[in-house]
């Protein structure tokens, strides 16, 4: 028996694009564990989760509304017990370390709080920027029609605009562009103290931590605008394509 891994699909190479799904996908591939995937539209997730008899993942922002997102896997790997299902890609993670302890760690002991703290960290500094310039890019470059309508909807539900909206244009984009640079210098400090160690996060081991990073920056290399990728790249020593160059071996496909 095996792990099924259940990610959106989208017409770019390799088909996995999304951040979210992508930290589930490296964690994965980083402990060797046997997988495989399934494919699942946007819309078809929620009816995934009623067919499997899933508990949502959390609720929308009034609080009572199921949310139902990926990733989500279901371990059948011990025989004649019903199987794990669990959704959120940190609670996979942590489900992943209990449930194979003979694998290399993405949380080694002492270092939850840490890592933990660092995806705050990075939350504030790098996807609360990139967001805007991505998300009005994403249903056009990184989904299949299927998902597209779904995608446009709900995210005009979440930030009460239409999605192309969000995106700043002009002197605002510049602004927010200098902004961000600006922000991205309290990670450029994280890393000049992990690189004096090592090569990742932690110095020479490979963490959860790392993983997050790279899954957005793997989103923003995929589908940025690139003038907007040149610039980033070039801030704090090409920062940003480091961070997703260092753990790029984990992004393969089953």
């Amino acid at each position: 028996m095996t792990i099924t891994f259940y990610d959106i699909p989208g017409p770019l190479p390799g088909k996995a694009w999304s951040p979210n799904t992508l930290k589930t996908r490296f964690a994965l591939n980083f402990k060797n564990i046997p997988y495989q995937t399934t494919w699942v539209e946007y819309p078809d997730i929620q009816a995934l989760y009623t067919t499997l008899g899933a508990k949502p993942t959390s609720t929308k922002a009034d609080g009572i509304t199921p949310y139902y997102t990926l990733p989500l896997i279901v371990d059948q790997s011990e025989l004649g017990k019903d199987p794990v299902i669990i959704s959120d890609s940190w609670d996979i993670a942590v489900y992943l370390d209990e449930a194979y302890p003979s694998t290399p760690r993405l949380f080694p002991k002492g270092t939850k709080a840490f890592q933990a703290a660092f995806q705050e960290l990075w939350t504030d500094t790098f996807i609360g920027f990139a967001a805007p310039l991505l998300l009005p890019r994403t249903p056009q470059v990184a989904l299949y029609p299927a998902s597209r309508e779904f995608f446009y909807r709900t995210r005009q539900e979440q930030f009460g605009k239409p999605l192309p909206e969000i995106e700043p244009q002009g002197e605002a984009r510049a602004k927010h562009l200098k902004e961000w640079e600006v922000k991205l210098g309290k990670i450029a400090k994280v890393y000049e103290q992990a690189d004096s160690e090592g090569r990742y996060i932690m110095g020479n081991e490979v963490v959860y931590a790392d993983f997050v990073a790279a899954a957005w920056v793997k989103w923003m290399k995929l589908v940025a605008r690139k003038e907007d990728w040149k610039v980033v790249d070039k801030w704090h020593g090409g920062l940003v394509e480091r961070i997703g160059e260092r753990v790029e071996e984990y992004v393969k496909l089953p």
